[in-house]
């Protein structure tokens, strides 16, 4: 394998990696059972089958195998089913929206409640790939020559915009579609001789608007670039705002007028980031790992914290060391290790404990705070306080 094969294969791994799966207010773990779903809408399903599963802030959830898609209520009864055929899915979810590809893939489906939206068949293996909240797909993919980034829009068969990438020594992590479908930002990794530092990310903003495009110089679209040197980074839109999170700063950047990009804030990390997961758009967690190399005043590991998109921390909770697990959605986030899961408000206020017995996969939140989905290797379970 070359040098640059070994290097994409890290870069596409780590992307994929990042992006990136209950005792009530102190009651017994009693209160908690598993609720029967309809008779033949069991959800199980074989070790291999590659089966995950995503929700957003509504009565049902997504469920995913390498074989199909299928939207089922919270009460576990089955809203539709759409063929699929992938050997290792992987998902990402914005919002209402799901997209699921794999890793080296050449199709990439988009999924909202009502059904598939998007299906894209494409010429290239994908690296990595997002979707928005209005169901915009952004693809990576590695071609013969370099790299190409796509963005495709519901409704239409080839992509309405595409960047491509030659340049030796940058390799593209991320990229993401503004909610109007007006901006891709893409992050890429630079490690070109000539480079300031071993590494650089440079965040890449480009109009995917034709009429945008024709206001600038510049053909390709790129009206605006941000250098962030000695870090890999990852980006976001979060409603207006574009996040990037590396291995040392979370950075929220605007979008205005003439062309403009202005940082709004930025966090300083003092520990590595061992889990990180986005609310929709309107705020994150993460939780702490080890301490960052020369860091004055780190905090402990496992320490899960909750900010909102004005770079505000709005609660934090002290899980302890070795956290492994974190999910988030209706505001609130569910923190694991092992088989010891805690369900947090976004203000650090116990919501339930949960103690498994057997591995899982996924807990995850489903209509409210008080109803959760708990995933193993074979069989899901819905499950609810006082069922």
């Amino acid at each position: 394998m070359t040098t640059k094969a070994k290097i994409t294969a890290i870069i596409a791994a780590a992307a994929f990696i990042l992006l990136i799966r209950l005792i009530f207010f102190g009651g017994s773990a009693a209160g908690l059972k598993p609720v029967s779903v309809q008779a033949g809408q069991d959800l199980t399903y074989a070790y291999d089958s590659g089966a995950s599963f995503y929700s957003y802030n509504s009565n049902g959830f997504f469920f995913c195998t390498k074989d199909g898609v299928k939207y089922l209520s919270s009460k576990g009864v089955q809203q539709w089913e759409e063929v699929i055929n992938l050997t290792s899915p992987v998902l990402y979810g914005k919002c209402d929206f799901l997209a699921v590809g794999e890793s080296n893939g050449r199709a990439v489906y988009v999924f909202n409640t009502l059904g598939k939206t998007m299906e894209c068949s494409l010429d290239a293996q994908a690296l990595d790939f997002s979707v928005n909240r209005n169901g915009d797909l952004t693809v990576i993919l590695q071609t013969s020559s370099g790299y190409r980034v796509e963005t495709y829009e519901p409704g239409k068969d080839e992509a309405v915009w595409y960047y491509e990438i030659v340049e030796p020594n940058m390799y593209p992590i991320s990229a993401d579609t503004s909610p109007d479908g007006k901006v891709t930002a893409i992050s890429v990794l630079d490690l070109s001789p000539d480079a300031h530092n071993s590494m650089t990310t440079q965040i890449m903003f480009m109009y995917t608007d034709k009429s945008d495009m024709l206001k600038l110089a510049s053909a390709d679209g790129v009206f605006a670039g941000e250098t962030l040197p000695d870090q890999i980074a990852r980006v976001y839109f979060m409603d207006n705002r574009l996040l990037a999170v590396s291995d040392k700063y979370i950075t929220a950047y605007s979008v205005g007028g003439k062309d403009k990009v202005k940082q709004d804030w930025q966090l300083v990390l003092a520990n590595k980031i061992s889990q990180f997961s986005a609310f929709g758009e309107a705020g994150f967690s993460f939780i702490t790992g080890d301490p960052l190399p020369g860091s004055g005043r780190p905090s402990e590991a496992g320490i899960l914290n909750f900010y909102n998109m004005d770079g505000r921390r709005t609660g934090k909770y002290a899980f302890g060391g070795g956290a492994d697990y974190l999910s988030m959605n209706w505001g609130g986030a569910i923190v694991g290790s092992g088989g010891d899961f805690t369900a947090v408000n976004n203000r650090g206020g116990v919501i339930w404990q949960y103690k498994s017995l057997t591995g899982l996969k996924q807990l995850i939140f489903l209509d409210n705070e008080n109803t959760a989905l708990s995933v193993g290797s074979t069989s899901a379970y819905i499950m609810r306080r006082g069922a």
